[in-house]
């Protein structure tokens, strides 16, 4: 019974959930905005979404919202996350300080060649 449930992926061994990979991700998310990494979050991106939006542009994006934060750093809190197979669909709150700033619904998670990445469902940045 165990080996059919580690098979079908209900359990596993000493690995992450998908669950915990995505939440992974949008805690690196945050922290790459944080600290101006944006080649960082840039690289959390699918493939898919990279062949449709430059660094170049993703960094106009980030330093958009940067300055529509006042250069603050931001937290995700309350994150949920639902995978259906190669999908993941994760909403959280986000806070500058402790002032909430807006909730995040239905952010779209790609898994990859084995790997889960962000992406934006209308291809652009």
């Amino acid at each position: 019974m165990v080996v059919l449930l580690v098979l079908t992926g209900v359990i596993s061994l000493g690995g992450k959930s998908d669950e915990d990979e995505v939440r992974s991700i949008v805690h690196r998310g945050v922290e790459t905005f944080n600290t101006r990494d944006f080649r960082g979050a840039y690289d959390l991106l699918s493939p898919t979404e990279k062949a449709e939006c430059s660094f170049e542009d993703y960094q106009g994006l980030m330093n958009s919202v940067l300055s529509a934060v006042d250069g603050q750093a931001i937290d995700a809190r309350n994150i949920r996350v639902e995978v259906d197979t190669n999908e993941a669909i994760a909403s959280y709150d986000l806070y500058v300080g402790d002032d909430f700033l807006t909730h995040s619904v239905d952010d779209v998670y790609m898994k990859e060649g084995g790997r889960w990445y962000d992406f934006d469902e209308d291809d652009s940045c």
